[in-house]
């Protein structure tokens, strides 16, 4: 953030699965740039790497940037301050190629906005889901016994204490818990600012997701909303961490 104030950031992209990979062809690609990059100058953890190692996996959690040359100095300077890594590990080109260097040999050469914004991409078949169906006699009629209906109904799985599974666990988390579970959203406290704190919640209710999409993703959104605020919190921000697996392959739908 303090970067961020001085001017010196012309782009910046996060580094997630696809490492170097995906935040350099990214940025290239929406700038209509080339890039090149010098993997001899990336600060690696790991020696003997091999430049696809590097340009996968190694750098992951990191911020790639284009820095104002003029402000290279300030920025390096900040990023010193708060103990951070800081290297130039390459250029922007006009010449729309993606070129990566390593040991002075060029080990990619390719066409940078067929990688980005002009990937190909899936037209898989599709079908609009199913509409429900009537609900079969036996749930509509009335019940013959309705006490023995009503046992059956708390007695379920979905009505039952969940106390046995985080109450097995340390729910303090080092003394930092606030509020233990069990309530509607986890609150931890901001080590050095006793009055502030963050609230957490995660939530959805599948089977209104199932029956419909859309409004099912707008409750699952209010609900967390509704969680938070109940311990007296603001809500800031949401993430969906929607990591779905191949739709046309089962097994790795695990991956959710």
């Amino acid at each position: 953030m303090e970067l961020m104030k001085t001017g010196a950031v012309i782009a910046i992209q996060d580094m997630g699965a696809a490492g170097l990979t995906c935040s350099a062809v990214e940025m290239g690609a929406k700038g209509n740039l080339g890039v090149e990059l010098d993997l001899d100058c990336v600060p690696v953890r790991e020696t003997e790497m091999t430049a696809y190692e590097m340009m996968l996996s190694e750098s992951q959690e990191r911020m790639l940037m284009v820095l104002d040359p003029e402000k290279e100095e300030e920025a390096e300077a900040i990023f010193r301050k708060w103990g951070l890594d800081f290297a130039i590990v390459g250029k922007t080109t006009d010449d729309l190629r993606f070129r990566v260097l390593h040991r002075g040999e060029e080990v990619a050469n390719l066409p940078i906005k067929e990688l980005g914004d002009e990937a190909p991409e899936y037209d898989r078949p599709w079908r609009e889901p199913d509409t429900r169906g009537e609900l079969p006699a036996h749930l509509v009629a009335a019940p013959e016994d309705y006490g023995a209906a009503l046992l059956k109904l708390v007695g379920g799985p979905n009505q039952s204490s969940r106390r046995w599974v985080y109450e097995q666990y340390d729910t303090l988390i080092q003394g930092n818990s606030l509020q233990i579970p069990g309530g509607d959203a986890g609150v931890v406290r901001v080590d050095g600012h006793p009055v502030k704190a963050l609230a957490f919640s995660c939530d959805v209710t599948p089977h209104y997701v199932e029956a419909d999409p859309y409004e099912g993703g707008k409750q699952a959104v209010a609900e967390c909303w509704r969680n938070i605020t109940a311990t007296g919190a603001e809500p800031l921000a949401s993430t969906d961490n929607l990591n779905f697996g191949n739709p046309e392959n089962r097994k790795s739908w695990a991956s959710w």
